[in-house]
């Protein structure tokens, strides 16, 4: 059942927004993520639940204290579909929060990951929105991590979204991943 569920949402991901393919899947991917494989599924059920209460810890602390969306990203999230953009709040931090378990953060580097390094510019963690300094201001960025709030509420929150993002980038690596090829074709790229 979960195959499928995960196999649907892939489907989904790629109809998304008015039909548009934003990924062209091989029908090996396609076959990656309809059967994740027993080693994924492992992975995913396990590191999941953590992420899902970092993701959902981090973003209580940043819809209590981040800045609401000016009236032009308030704008640019209407026009990415975002159902509800009056709950989005950005924070700008030096440093984004990573899971306490070491073999989290050492997953993420076998997988070349940039979540928690300096390379990682910014994050979205439900209605959150983490930024990097010298990327407060990025329309391109902002636009990227809108998407993926627009993602999170087509799949149904935190938990569902971490579930497909985790087996996505184990099946697939990052540049292959449905979720980020989409943020990447749907951003913004005029200044």
């Amino acid at each position: 059942m979960r195959t499928r569920v995960a196999l649907g949402c892939a489907l989904l991901l790629l109809a998304a927004c008015g039909g548009e393919q934003w990924v062209r899947l091989s029908p090996e991917e396609q076959q990656k993520l309809a059967t994740p494989g027993i080693r994924i599924n492992a992975i995913a059920e396990q590191a999941t639940p953590v992420i899902a209460d970092l993701l959902a810890a981090t973003e209580a602390e940043v819809l209590i204290n981040g800045r609401p969306l000016s009236e032009a990203e308030l704008a640019m999230a209407q026009t990415l579909g975002i159902a509800a953009p009056q709950k989005i709040r950005i924070e700008v931090r030096r440093r984004f929060p990573m899971p306490e378990d070491p073999r989290m953060a050492n997953a993420a580097r076998e997988l070349g990951l940039i979540f928690g390094t300096d390379d990682e510019a910014g994050r979205t963690q439900g209605y959150a929105i983490l930024l990097k300094p010298e990327f407060a201001n990025s329309r391109r960025l902002i636009s990227h991590e809108l998407v993926h709030v627009a993602q999170y509420e087509r799949l149904g929150g935190i938990a569902p979204y971490a579930r497909q993002y985790l087996v996505e980038m184990l099946a697939l690596g990052y540049s292959r991943a449905p979720l980020e090829q989409e943020a990447y074709a749907r951003q913004i790229t005029t200044p």
